[in-house]
């Protein structure tokens, strides 16, 4: 058996397995896809980001691997805030058909790249080489941006890379489309404690046993509580429960569970 078809089986039986995981955090879903990825391909960089209003917009999470801190790496995404003009490689995707792995040269000159703000603001400081990029669409008209780089160095990626990502990068969009859920805006911007409190409301836990499992004081998780029913826009836990099931439940409708292919 050829280890690197070994690799791939497993790496699709994987994403498979975190498509399926239920209520699962979107956050969580995407750093499990990128980690799987990258133990497949072996790229020096590795990244995912969801733009859930498409490329054209700002990313609503990205994940990244490579040679940098969590902190660092949080530049991909701030750098997804910019104008589409300016993120010419965004630009360029925009227009082109999906599901396709490009290479950089096959997306923009090399002279029009070097002089945008993308390149001299973000990839020289951050020391990025050669890349691959591919956009996927669900029906919904989310989108995943798939990407591999190297790093410090000139030279083109390997064929043998670009084989892998290509093969790869398919099955990785899939279990995305069936696993990313649109959260509403509230359930987006909350606080870590209350998120955690939040899940594990959603585990069945009640008030004392999240009180054990997060450090907090009973009376700070009825807080939370307290707060999540109003930003929820409801009165009870059962109510919350069943407002945050019917968000991911929206994922099992077979139209935004298919990554689609857009017209050229």
């Amino acid at each position: 058996m050829n280890p690197q078809d070994f690799d791939l089986r497993d790496a699709i039986f994987r994403f498979g397995q975190i498509s399926t995981v239920p209520m699962l955090r979107n956050q969580f879903i995407l750093r499990r896809l990128v980690e799987t990825a990258a133990e497949t391909m072996n790229a020096d960089v590795i990244g995912a980001a969801v733009y859930e209003a498409g490329i054209e917009h700002p990313a609503r999470a990205a994940c990244v691997i490579g040679p940098w801190t969590h902190d660092e790496s949080q530049r991909f995404l701030q750098q997804s805030q910019w104008a589409v003009e300016e993120r010419v490689l965004a630009l360029e995707l925009a227009a082109r058909p999906r599901g396709v792995m490009y290479q950089r040269h096959d997306l923009i000159d090399d002279d029009a790249f070097t002089s945008s703000r993308l390149y001299q603001d973000f990839q020289k400081p951050m020391g990025l080489g050669d890349q691959a990029l591919g956009l996927y669409r669900r029906a919904d008209g989310a989108e995943l941006l798939i990407g591999i780089n190297t790093v410090g160095s000139e030279a083109p990626l390997a064929p043998e890379l670009m084989a892998r990502c290509s093969a790869i990068a398919p099955f990785m969009a899939q279990a995305w489309a069936q696993a990313w859920v649109r959260e509403p805006d509230w359930m987006q911007n909350l606080k870590p404690h209350a998120r955690r409190v939040l899940d594990h409301v959603l585990e069945g836990y009640d008030d004392d046993q999240i009180a054990e499992q997060t450090g907090l004081t009973y009376h700070s998780v009825r807080a939370h509580l307290k707060r999540l029913f109003r930003e929820a826009g409801v009165r009870s836990r059962l109510h919350l429960m069943q407002a945050c099931r019917t968000i991911k439940d929206a994922r099992l409708g077979c139209e935004s569970a298919e990554v689609i292919a857009a017209a050229s």
